[in-house]
């Protein structure tokens, strides 16, 4: 699936990232590395913004969320690089990459994702693992100077990852990359120029050789992992269970979510879409995912599975509503439509995960019935411009011409089975 792509290949760029890491150290000190990486990372992440995606301003709030990131992030960093200079690459990273273990707590407290009943076991397990990793037999003491930098790199990857994803919610994840790394560039080298650190640079072309790959990894793991955040949830164990979901918990709150979020979508869209199109398409969210909500919580409730759906909307999603109701005129359509094609993206992924390798037989019936409903939407927006760039066919325009055409399939020369809203189908659970 797409996300676990994203996922992989942020795993792949930081670990190939972290090897590098230890040569540079060895010819550069820790600021001079992380001020040289950083800055020609930069660029690489504008240009992916402005090629991918667009730009989008920060809200106040957003601001905040990306300054106080910039604080852990920066701080994180300047630990992980003073770690790794000290120790083996192999343990540093090792600890250091555990922070899952504070991702999963301060996405359950703050986020209000589900605490899974399979985090009773991660969580002493990476524990576990982390007093074995800091443990010295040599010289008889759990942790030195090196693992406890890891240690605290940890709880700050945990931290910064958990703002990536709110973060990314509001902004997407192009924009979030680029304002939160930015901000650790920041970050690093005011700290480096209040400490009075001397800046130098690399002295050789062998140092270069390493430097540029180390920032090309840096920003394609970074955008990686910003996007894996924002579709499949902040820790390790979420990834996989959100990817391919087989824990029916996970299932249950993620389709609870989508419903609630569908639902208070489309009534926004029904009341301030400018397009007929957008409008009826709002009303039959609003239609199909009322019943979807209803058909859910009596398998939930019949099957007996311990699990109930969620009262309010998760922080992800509520930024969502969050953009729409800010969002006037013709650019509540391009947002509109923008979300529910991350939507109905997101959707198939969740559903067809969960009726391959679910673990209830009658929920993994609700989620193939689901699927071709979903499909359906997801082929309706595609074909009518809900684009992943934020641009909308016949959106956003003077007279509202094209494929949204005031829902008149006839004004863009096109056949009505294609430019109308699909009717209303059986049950169906999007994002």
């Amino acid at each position: 699936m797409q996300e676990f792509l994203f996922a992989f290949l942020a795993l792949f760029a930081f670990s190939l990232k972290n090897v590098l890491n230890k040569l540079i150290l060895k010819k550069l000190d820790v600021y001079s590395s992380l001020v040289i990486c950083y800055s020609l990372a930069i660029p690489f992440l504008v240009v992916a913004l402005f090629s991918l995606s667009q730009l989008v301003p920060p809200s106040a709030e957003t601001w905040f969320l990306i300054l106080f990131s910039s604080v852990v992030g920066s701080a994180s960093i300047i630990f992980f690089f003073k770690a790794v200079q000290t120790s083996k690459v192999s343990m540093v990273f090792a600890i250091a990459g555990s922070y899952p273990l504070f991702s999963i707590l301060f996405s359950v407290f703050l986020l209000n994702e589900p605490f899974l009943p399979k985090y009773l076991v991660v969580l002493p397990a990476i524990l576990a693992a982390l007093f074995l990793l800091g443990y010295s037999k040599k010289e008889k003491r759990l942790f030195d100077q090196a693992t406890w930098l890891a240690l605290l790199t940890c709880v700050g990857w945990g931290a910064y990852f958990t703002l990536a994803k709110v973060v990314s919610s509001s902004i997407n994840p192009f924009n979030a990359t680029f304002f939160m790394e930015t901000g650790v560039l920041a970050g690093v080298l005011a700290y480096a120029l209040f400490s009075r650190k001397k800046l130098v640079l690399p002295s050789s072309n062998y140092q270069w050789f390493l430097i540029v790959p180390f920032s090309i990894l840096l920003a394609i793991g970074s955008i990686s992992a910003n996007i894996s955040l924002l579709t499949i949830g902040v820790s390790v164990t979420a990834l996989v269970t959100s990817a391919a979901p087989g824990l029916t918990g996970a299932y249950v709150v993620q389709a609870a979510n989508s419903d609630m979020y569908e639902i208070q979508a489309g009534e926004l869209a029904a009341k301030n879409g400018q397009s007929q199109a957008v409008k009826d398409f709002g009303r039959l969210m609003v239609t199909d995912h009322t019943k979807s909500s209803q058909d859910m919580k009596a398998v939930v409730t019949r099957a007996n599975l311990g699990t109930q759906p969620p009262a309010r909307l998760d922080a992800e999603h509520q930024a969502m509503i969050d953009r729409l109701k800010a969002a006037k005129g013709e650019a509540f359509d391009r947002e509109y439509m923008t979300q529910q094609m991350a939507a109905h993206r997101k959707a198939l992924a969740l559903h067809q995960g969960y009726a391959q390798s679910g673990d209830n037989a009658e929920l993994k019936g609700f989620a193939t019935q689901v699927i071709p409903v979903v499909q359906k939407h997801h082929d309706w927006l595609e074909q009518n411009g809900g684009g992943a760039n934020g641009t909308t066919a016949g959106v956003g325009t003077g007279n509202r011409s094209g494929a949204m055409q005031d829902g008149n399939p006839a004004a863009a020369g096109e056949s009505a089975s294609t430019n109308r809203a699909p009717r209303a189908t059986g049950s169906t659970t999007d994002q």
